[in-house]
């Protein structure tokens, strides 16, 4: 059941996200950004970390916003 409802959330989150033409959404079975916080980012300790699924389960780091 917990299953289902996470690999549901996935799907719907993977479908949301706008891709350039041509660029497949990826169905992730992990957030990307669940891993990668864990490391952080060493250069902007204080980047925020945003999942990206446009052709692959990619994490993305941003200052102000």
């Amino acid at each position: 059941m917990l299953k289902n409802l996470i690999l549901t959330f996935l799907i719907a989150v993977s479908l949301a996200q706008d891709c350039p033409p041509g660029v497949p959404v990826a169905r992730c079975r992990a957030d990307p950004c669940k891993f990668a916080i864990e490391t952080g980012c060493a250069a902007f300790p204080q980047a925020l970390c945003r999942p990206n699924y446009c052709g692959g389960c990619n994490s993305e780091w941003f200052l102000d916003g």
